[in-house]
């Protein structure tokens, strides 16, 4: 096997593990991951549009509309119109900012815990990895 696809299938097994850690930290809430995910998305103490938060998750703009009826019934968004009628803001509400902060809480004390188990050495062998994989991704895309 050539190493790019041993870098994928790292890549691929990185994220998988990150999604299901995720939805372990956050197993004991009324939220699904997507949920959770969107909720984490918005802004503290701004609006943002249902297709701005489609770009930032990666969601298509059915499931950010789907999860966002879900969030409105739970108390945790609220949606206003904009100026012109037509484009509809997404905001969190005071429990779905609390909410947020909680969440946001747990998720980094677990991933706290997690890399603590690392060595000072291999965590800066991991971040150097990660620069060097960014600035590469980063030449693609400006290129």
């Amino acid at each position: 096997m050539i190493k790019s696809e041993e870098i994928l299938q790292r890549f691929h097994r990185i994220k998988m593990l990150m999604d299901a850690t995720k939805s372990k930290a956050f197993k004991d809430t009324s939220l699904s991951s997507t949920e959770v995910r969107i909720l984490l998305k918005i802004p503290l103490d701004e609006e943002i549009t249902p297709t701005k938060l489609s770009e930032l998750t990666n969601f298509s703009n059915t499931l950010i509309t789907f999860s966002a009826d879900s969030l409105e019934e739970k108390g945790l968004i609220e949606r206003n119109r904009g100026t012109d009628k037509r484009t509809i803001k997404l905001k969190l509400t005071e429990k779905g900012r609390l909410r947020q902060q909680m969440d946001r809480k747990e998720f980094n004390e677990n991933f706290d815990r997690m890399i603590s188990k690392l060595s000072d050495q291999e965590l800066e062998d991991m971040i150097k990895s990660f620069d060097a994989v960014i600035l590469y991704l980063q030449k693609l895309v400006d290129s």
